[in-house]
C-alpha cells in the first residue's frame, strides 16, 4: 500500500521467484509504477492497482503488506480505520511492515520527521502527526500483536513490524 514507483514490489519479485505482488497507489503514481513494472522482467507477477485505501476495499489474498510512507496524510481516526482494514484482509499468519515519519512520544523530534509532518499538515486539514506510541496503540487496537519498531536513516523514518 502506498506502492509508489513499484520499486519494492519489483525488487521483492526479482529476489523471490515464487512471489506475487500488488502495487497500490493513486492514479498519478500508479501510471508511473506501471511503466517501471513493465520494464522490470517480473511484470507477470505484479498487479498495479489504482486504489484509495481510505475509501476502497483492500485487495485480499496477500499474506504480507508493505505500507510505505503515506499515513501522515491522514487523521488519527482515518489511520485507525485504514489499519483495521489492513488487519481484516490479512490471513491468520499475515504480517504488516509499515514505514513512515513519526514523532518521539514527547513530540520533541526527531527534527526531520517534525518538518515532514508539518509540511504534510500544511497541505491538508486531515493530516495527523502521530507519535511512535500512538502508532503502536492504533496497531494494537486493530488487533495486531508482536508490535515493534526501529528507526531508519538516523530517525528520519521508522519501520514498524506487526503480525496478525
Amino acid at each position: 500500500l502506498g506502492g509508489g514507483s513499484g520499486a519494492y514490489c519489483i525488487v521483492a519479485c526479482q529476489t523471490y521467484p515464487a512471489l506475487k505482488a500488488c502495487c497500490v497507489d493513486f492514479q498519478e503514481v500508479i501510471d508511473v509504477a506501471r511503466g517501471f513494472i513493465a520494464e522490470s522482467g517480473v511484470a507477470d507477477r505484479i498487479i498495479a492497482m489504482l486504489l484509495s485505501y481510505k475509501d476502497d476495499p483492500l485487495p485480499e489474498g496477500y499474506d504480507f503488506i508493505w505500507f510505505g510512507g503515506t499515513l501522515q496524510s491522514y487523521s488519527y481516526n482515518q489511520t485507525r480505520e485504514i489499519l483495521k482494514k489492513v488487519y481484516t484482509v490479512l490471513p491468520g499468519n499475515g504480517k504488516l511492515r509499515l514505514y513512515d515519519y513519526f514523532l518521539h512520544n514527547d513530540r520533541t523530534g526527531p527534527l526531520f520527521s517534525s518538518l515532514m509532518n508539518l509540511g504534510v499538515f500544511e497541505g491538508t486539514s486531515e493530516s495527523s502527526i502521530l507519535t511512535l506510541e500512538e502508532m503502536e496503540q492504533i496497531l494494537r487496537e486493530a488487533g495486531f500483536r508482536d508490535i515493534r519498531h526501529e528507526p531508519l536513516n538516523r530517525e528520519q523514518t521508522w519501520l514498524f513490524w506487526a503480525d496478525k
